[in-house]
């Protein structure tokens, strides 16, 4: 009886087979990265949209809700963002918004709207002298300048606020 010993190693199947398992764990890996990256330059696109809000809101509320505010007369952003290496333009009103950049580490493009609206009474009287101011920033997903759309209105930052007008 001839006794045959066993050999070990690999087969080039086994190899091929952990070599593609491989692979896909590496670029999950990688796509999970490149995802998070991307989840947090959205996150901070928002924080920075809500911080233009709030800065337009309060100053306009400090202007009373005035009907002749102006977005690129009446207010500097470089307050809200001290610190930062962005320079921040406001541009001139463009149909109904106001188009606001930061340029510098990253390129965001916003756009601000404002709205405001007389609280009437039941009676049709305006004799309580409140208003109702609403801001809105918009903000475009892809660093590039433009036309605001649809879209970029459904995710905007929305706030609302009462100002006593006398």
């Amino acid at each position: 009886m001839v006794l045959r010993k066993k050999k070990s190693g690999v087969t080039l199947i086994e190899l091929m087979v952990a070599m593609v398992v491989i692979i896909i764990a590496v670029l999950g890996a990688t796509m999970y990265r490149y995802g998070s990256v991307t989840d947090a330059r959205r996150a901070d696109i928002q924080m920075c949209a809500g911080r233009v809000a709030l800065l337009v809101m309060e100053e306009w509320k400090v202007a009373a809700g005035s009907y002749t505010f102006d977005l690129a007369d009446d207010i500097s952003l470089n307050s809200v963002f001290a610190g930062g290496s962005d320079d921040i333009t406001i541009s001139e009103k463009s149909g109904d918004y106001w188009p606001v950049s930061l340029t510098g580490g990253k390129d965001s493009y916003y756009y601000v709207k404002i709205g405001w609206e007389d609280d009437i009474d039941d009676d049709g009287s305006d004799d309580d002298g409140i208003r109702r101011l609403d801001v809105q920033v918009a903000w475009k997903l892809s660093a590039v300048s433009g036309v605001p759309n649809t879209a970029d209105w459904a995710r905007a930052v929305k706030l609302s606020s009462y100002v006593r007008v006398y």
